[in-house]
């Protein structure tokens, strides 16, 4: 099982995950968009994978103690619903790139603004 977010430290640490099948642009330097730091507690990290299946690759994320997994995909072209359906992460949300629920049970929430989910929707 996975320890509870209460077990982790209070600081809050990035961790950018690169799947397979989707194309993760660079800066100018060459740098990815989502590094800020050495990875040292409160900066971001990469966690790179693209080299692994969705069950190894949910036994990684698993291992890196992400609390809140933040899918931007849903299930448009290269996706990693199937990473998710291992259920890798605490809370699992799908937010910004798929506005829409993706009817997925291993889902915690779907966090969207008021012009993807208008309030009187609800």
């Amino acid at each position: 099982g996975l320890d509870s977010p209460a077990s982790h430290t209070s600081s809050i640490q990035v961790i950018c995950i690169l799947t397979p099948g989707l194309s993760h642009g660079k800066d100018p330097a060459g740098e990815h968009p989502c590094l800020g730091g050495s990875g040292k507690e409160g900066e971001s990290r990469l966690l790179d994978l693209r080299a692994f299946d969705a069950r190894a690759g949910a036994g990684e994320v698993a291992a890196a103690r992400v609390d809140v997994l933040i899918n931007l995909h849903g299930w448009t072209e290269g996706h990693a619903m199937d990473l998710l359906a291992f259920a890798p992460a605490p809370l699992q949300v799908n937010f910004k790139g798929f506005p829409a629920s993706t009817g997925a049970s291993f889902t915690t929430l779907f966090a969207g603004d008021r012009v993807a989910t208008p309030p009187e929707h609800a």
